[in-house]
């Protein structure tokens, strides 16, 4: 993973309650489909969707490297009275353990090489429960974010368009949507806004 610690500390420390707002449409279903059960937040910051799961009796546990994010985030828990397991930890290290019922990973596998993205993702897939879901988001290779970091990185994992669905083509999916968005606080040279094409989805594994 692309270390970027001392960035991540300033921007996690700033006054904003939730550093990213409210949470994604994507996680925000799940509680449509899922009542309770365990949740695995990877890349989790300081806490939009692990807060929002755990007011809803869900279990999670969080996971970041920046432990900025992850102090905030038990800030923010302990303030609303909720319990959130929290590690600090580049998320290739994790060990899968135990089956989740709900495993979210939303704009964090752009930071790891696409070898590491796709093991952790079928690791992912292995370590669900039947009728559990994924939360994804990732960056497309047809985005400003893409042309920005693979002269540095070649080996990012940023799919094609398309590619997230075609992987999870053996599962139901529950909603999906590819968006450009803006890159935030970048600019191209005439001034206008850098952007990114976003892939999200909601995804069900089927019944055994």
């Amino acid at each position: 993973m692309k270390n970027r610690k001392e960035n991540y500390a300033r921007f996690y420390s700033g006054s904003q309650e939730l550093s990213y707002g409210k949470p994604a449409r994507i996680v925000e279903l799940i509680p449509q489909y899922l009542h309770a059960g365990t949740v695995l937040d990877l890349g989790a910051g300081d806490g939009r969707h692990a807060l929002f799961l755990a007011a809803r009796g869900f279990t999670v546990t969080a996971l970041d490297t920046s432990d900025v994010a992850l102090d905030k985030l038990q800030r923010l828990a302990k303030e609303k009275s909720l319990a959130v397991t929290t590690e600090t930890m580049d998320v290739t290290k994790w060990k899968f353990d135990q089956e989740y019922d709900a495993i979210i990973a939303t704009v964090i596998l752009q930071h790891l090489s696409t070898k590491d993205a796709l093991r952790i993702l079928e690791e992912m897939k292995q370590h669900t429960r039947a009728e559990g879901v994924h939360a994804l988001s990732v960056f497309t290779n047809h985005g400003d974010r893409y042309l920005m970091d693979r002269e540095e990185d070649p080996e990012a994992f940023y799919p094609k368009n398309g590619w997230l669905k075609e992987y999870y083509q053996d599962w139901e999916i529950l909603d999906y949507a590819e968006s450009k968005v803006p890159l935030l606080g970048k600019t191209r040279p005439d001034g206008s806004p850098m952007m990114n094409v976003t892939a999200r989805m909601l995804a069900r594994k089927p019944k055994l």
